[in-house]
């Protein structure tokens, strides 16, 4: 068979045959039928041609060697492979068996052998032909499920789209519309969120054509109509107009509307959207309205600005100068382009240039105040004094926006500093001066009273004086210590007005203090006629903690002033207690905390003449009376001022209240502390050094001093206990004495010629058995500085001159640990005068004749003191003691006393 006859390829077949005959024959045939077939003579080789390529149908023996054709086909159905190939089976076994097993397994058709040729060529075609019908048919179905599946998504999207659209129509804040191009604009849709925008149902500009038109302001219709022409030019059209909302107000839209053309550029239809836009136009107006307001504000700010007396200046971010006001201008002489950025600098002070660019930027990096001064050159090229001052600005979101400051011409004001700083150099200079002063007329005053008093100590250890002798002694050593206490007030008066006083707190006894205030008060207000009154409250506490001296002080002071100055009735000294909580507050008058914080109120009154009112303010004022004060008692005017001070110090203030002729009263609160478990010293009792106690060693002592007097008094008290005294007129002797006489105890006076006592003490210190020597400074000098000076340069202790021998003893007992014999100490001569005035009775004058009585009468009710003394003075000389005891009257201003006395001659002449 030529090439050309060849049929056309209809498949490719396996045909499996251990009978080589019959497989010939298929392979013959099949092959002429345009089938490409491959042969294989057994199961196994059958299996590996189909791995390699698969057939569309397979012809099968059943009876084979090795693999039989039921093996075979359960193989080829058991791998996803090869399990949907046709299997047709060829057998000589006909039975009924063999074909139900072949189809079991797996095949799809049972040829016997022996066959016809035709019978096997229509099975192969048939089922051929099924298979290709079925390939068909899978593709079909799969291409039809493909479809359907595409067609589902493309509903899915479409109804998401769809549902996404009405979302859209439903929440969008635009309504969407459609209508009829003309004549009358009838909607032909509208989206349903109308109603949540407009507050009405679409419906209502559906079936309404005019319904739009009428909704539309009154004001905008008649311009809405002329722009539909705009629309039809354009093809798109957006406007904005005011409609009314179904609550009755006005909302305004914003529209944009589009014209929708068929294929032949005929309009069929207008569609578009409409926003409600009334909170951005409310917004709009409002930011008009604050532009204006601010436009108007930048104008306010520049008259202002150029209107003000000052400098005035503003800064951006970039530290640059971006306004200066005309008062600025006029002061420079130059122009606002000229001044701009950085060029208002040409005119500042090279020297101050640097500071001030140091200042500005480290402010201006931190968003803080600043002030300066600096130099600016005026519009005449004079440098003047410049203060600036900026703050940073904020805009109202807190963004940082510059600076704003002005600048003062303070010229005169720096001149003023510097003639003050000069004035108070110069009154510096002054207050030292007069602090020197102070100190050389303390020392020059203290000398002589330091001989005065110390030697009427001595003298008062002569047995031999007689009564009117020590009387006369007591007198000067009365008017020396008020010498000296007269000396201290004008010193605290120095040091307070020089601010050198402080607080010393301690614990006290404060019924000791007030008890001593009135044994202290009680002769002179007895002997005057008045009733001395101390009240406390029940709940003052014993013990105390504050400044007990100057408390003393106050308290002597108003006391003092209040008995000096009345002549009948009382005078009162009332204290109670105000207790608060202990907060802690740090000052001058704070204490442990192991204590309770309390307020002590202090009362003076009495039923004295009182004080004038326009004398009130003054009192308070050093050197200072009152009227009524200078018409009845003298003084120096320092005991009020310095009381106030030493209040004032102590946390308090001195009020003062009175009525002229009823009294005064005065009123004063301290802060002090209660002490919870006080530790009070007992003052140890009077008593009088004797002589040194026996069993002890001879003291040495050292008196260096270059007055003779003051040698001479320390050597007179010291050799009369029985301590071995040498004495030294400067710091050179003293040193040379030192060295040789090796003294126990050294006072060391600290003003000498050749050399002075500081140097002196430096120089003994600088040995090392000088440290063994106690060396005491003797000095007039009563500044505290003083008493620093002298024991930094190495002294043990500090007295100040005059002294009292008690004082001095006690020192050296301190020092040395020396023992005395003691002698306990007589009466005072305040309690003596007591009795003395206790015992002047109107019968003690008996003696005297009844003129001279009523001549001393009329003497005392005409206040001449005088006279007074020259009537005691004719008294015989046997009534001596009566004699002192009524010229002390005299002398205290007691001449009521003299008075009373004699009063009964006066009221009855006949006597």
């Amino acid at each position: 068979m030529s090439q050309e006859q060849n049929p056309p390829y209809k498949g490719n077949i396996l045909v499996v045959d251990d009978n080589l005959p019959n497989l010939r024959l298929l392979v013959e045939i099949l092959s002429e039928q345009g089938y490409k077939v491959r042969p294989a003579p057994n199961g196994p080789l059958a299996l590996m041609s189909v791995q390699s390529t698969l057939p569309d149908l397979i012809l099968l023996d059943i009876m084979m060697p090795e693999m039989d054709g039921y093996e075979v086909c359960s193989r080829l159905k058991a791998s996803p492979l090869t399990k949907d190939i046709p299997v047709i089976f060829i057998s000589a076994l006909n039975e009924v068996f063999d074909k139900v097993k072949a189809f079991a397994v797996g095949g799809v058709d049972y040829i016997t052998n022996p066959f016809q040729l035709e019978e096997v060529l229509a099975r192969v075609e048939n089922q051929l032909s099924i298979c290709r019908l079925s390939k068909q048919l899978t593709e079909e179905n799969a291409r039809l499920q493909k479809e359907i599946r595409v067609r589902q998504q493309t509903e899915l999207r479409l109804r998401l789209m769809t549902e996404r659209l009405q979302h859209l129509l439903t929440s969008s804040p635009a309504v969407i519309f459609s209508c009829k191009p003309k004549p009358d604009y009838q909607m032909t849709f509208i989206s349903k969120n109308v109603q949540s925008i407009l507050g009405y149902k679409a419906r209502d500009f559906i079936e309404n054509p005019k319904f739009w038109h009428s909704q539309v302001h009154p004001e905008d219709i008649s311009r809405i109509w002329e722009e539909w022409s705009q629309l039809f030019v354009n093809g798109q059209h957006f406007r904005e107009y005011r409609f009314k909302h179904g609550d009755g107000t006005y909302r305004w839209l914003y529209e944009q509307l589009r014209l929708v053309k068929d294929a032949s550029g005929y309009p069929i239809e207008i569609v578009g959207y409409s926003v409600d836009i009334s909170e951005r136009q409310a917004a709009l107006a409002e930011r008009k309205q604050a532009e204006s307001a601010l436009r108007e504000s930048e104008e306010r700010f520049r008259t202002m600005a150029d209107t003000a007396p000052v400098m005035i200046w503003m800064s951006g971010k970039d530290t640059l100068c971006t306004f200066l006001n005309q008062a600025w201008l006029d002061f420079t002489g130059r122009t606002l382009e000229q001044e701009m950025g950085i060029g208002w600098v040409s005119g500042m002070h090279p020297d101050d240039l640097d500071e001030y660019l140091s200042t500005y930027l480290s402010a201006f990096n931190a968003r803080q105040k600043f002030s300066m001064e600096y130099r600016l050159m005026r519009a005449d090229k004079e440098y003047r004094w410049i203060l600036v001052t900026g703050i940073p600005r904020f805009t109202p979101l807190g963004s940082f926006d510059g600076y704003i400051g002005s600048c003062v011409d303070i010229t005169e004001h720096k001149l003023a500093e510097t003639t003050l700083r000069q004035a108070l150099e110069a009154a510096e200079v002054a207050n030292n001066a007069k602090s020197q002063f102070l100190a050389s007329m303390s020392h020059e005053l203290r000398t002589p009273l330091n001989i005065i008093l110390g030697f009427t100590q001595v003298m008062h250890r002569n047995g031999a004086l007689s009564d009117e002798q020590r009387e006369y002694l007591s007198l000067i050593m009365q008017s020396g210590e008020h010498l000296l206490e007269l000396i201290d007030d004008i010193l605290e008066m120095s040091k307070i007005e020089a601010g050198r006083i402080t607080l010393n707190n301690s614990h006290f006894d404060l019924y000791c203090l007030l008890d001593n205030l009135q044994e202290m008060f009680q002769l002179k207000a007895t002997s005057k006629g008045l009733q001395l009154i101390f009240e406390r409250a029940k709940d003052v506490p014993q013990y105390v903690q504050t400044d007990e001296g100057k408390l003393r002080q106050v308290l002597i002071n108003l006391v003092g002033n209040a008995v000096k100055f009345t002549e009948f009735g009382s005078v009162a000294l009332r204290v109670f207690l105000e207790v608060g909580e202990d907060e802690g507050v740090e000052g001058e008058n704070t204490f442990s905390t192991s204590s309770t914080s309390c307020t002590l109120h202090f009362e003076v009154s009495d039923t004295g003449p009182g004080i004038l009112q326009e004398d009130l303010n003054l009192i308070f004022d050093a050197f200072t009376q009152g009227n009524i004060g200078h018409k009845s008692q003298p003084g120096t005017g320092l005991g009020l001022p310095i009381s106030r001070k030493f209040v004032q110090l102590m946390g308090g203030d001195i009020t003062v209240y009175s009525t002229p002729g009823k009294g005064a009263a005065f009123r004063f609160g301290i802060p002090l502390q209660i002490p919870q478990t006080p530790d009070i010293k007992t003052p140890p009792l009077t008593a009088r050094v004797v002589e040194l106690a026996p069993n002890q060693r001879k003291y040495r002592i050292l008196v260096v001093d270059d007055e003779w007097t003051h040698r001479l008094l320390l050597v007179k008290i010291l050799t009369a206990v029985g301590f071995q005294v040498r004495e030294a007129e400067n710091g050179e002797a003293a040193v040379s004495l030192w060295s040789s006489w090796e003294p126990h105890l050294i006072f060391m006076d600290m003003q000498m010629p050749v050399m002075d006592g500081l140097e002196a003490t430096q120089q003994i210190r600088s040995h090392l058995k000088g440290q063994a020597t106690v060396i005491i400074a003797l000095t007039a000098y009563a500044f505290v500085s003083n008493r620093a000076m002298v024991l930094s340069a190495g002294c043990d202790d500090f007295m100040s001159k005059p002294f009292r021998e008690d004082i001095l003893f006690e020192k050296i007992a301190h020092h040395l640990g020396v023992r005395y014999v003691y002698k306990q100490q007589e009466e005072p001569i305040s309690i003596q005068l007591e009795e003395k005035i206790e015992k002047l009775i109107p019968s003690a004058l008996a003696m005297m004749p009844a003129e001279w009585q009523q001549k001393l009468y009329w003497a005392a009710a005409s206040c001449h003191d005088q006279e007074v003394l020259h009537l005691i003075e004719q008294m015989p000389e046997q009534y001596a003691t009566l004699k002192i005891a009524l010229a002390d009257l005299v002398d205290n201003f007691r001449l009521d006393l003299i008075l009373q006395l004699t009063s009964a001659v006066v009221s009855n002449p006949a006597h």
